[in-house]
């Protein structure tokens, strides 16, 4: 009788299998609700500092090519003379700068014309050329810099301090000619630069965001 007994209370009731199985289920719920949360959370901070390294990015490139402005004129595909710094409200900014990177010792200048603007798809977009003086067909190399860009506006800061919404200050429509010297001046007329340049955006991401860029050389 004792042996019997003994060998009852090795074993487990089924209410107690079916206790243990939900608790094992529990418990399995909430781990993977934990790791889910986890896994969740995880993807979001990797698209946030995706998202910031865009705009950083975005903000180098421009930071990088406005330092670097030179006073030289261009031609567009037409020939017509366009100044260093040339921005209207409808055209974006356009700017001569130095800073292109030459490993291969290629047989070209360190200079070169860039323009930002925004295209059709309300992306912030950077183009550059591979020649200063453009031919009857240019081809330009285009990267997308920041999406779902609302809105764009460039500013720009003269001797005056006064922020103009384009450049040179006397422009209308597209301007060619540089400053005149003064009277008596035997030297080439020196090409106008502003003081500073102003961006303003307004992203769907970021909200409104402004960003103010010092031009090196350039005079008040």
């Amino acid at each position: 009788m004792s042996d019997h007994r003994a060998h009852r209370q090795c074993g487990f009731t089924l209410i107690e299998m079916l206790v243990a199985i939900a608790v094992f289920a529990v418990m399995a719920a909430m781990a993977y609700g934990g790791l889910s949360a986890v896994l969740n959370t995880r993807e979001s901070v990797t698209a946030a500092l995706e998202r910031d390294r865009t705009l950083q990015m975005a903000v180098w490139h421009i930071q990088h090519d406005i330092a670097q402005i030179v006073a030289r004129p261009t031609r567009d595909q037409f020939g017509d003379r366009i100044a260093p710094v040339f921005s209207t409200p409808e055209s974006g900014l356009s700017i001569s700068h130095n800073g292109w990177r030459n490993p291969l010792n290629l047989a070209r200048s360190s200079l070169q014309r860039t323009r930002y603007h925004l295209d059709e798809h309300d992306n912030l977009t950077r183009a550059h050329w591979q020649v200063l003086d453009r031919a009857p067909e240019p081809q330009a190399v285009t990267t997308a810099l920041l999406e779902h860009v609302e809105a764009l506006e460039w500013h720009f800061l003269n001797g005056a301090d006064e922020w103009l919404d384009r450049w040179p200050p006397h422009a209308q429509g597209f301007p060619t000619t540089p400053t005149q010297a003064p009277a008596g001046d035997t030297k080439t007329p020196r090409l106008q630069l502003p003081r500073a340049i102003e961006l303003r955006l307004k992203t769907k991401i970021w909200g409104e965001l402004r960003l103010v860029f010092m031009v090196p050389g350039a005079q008040g």
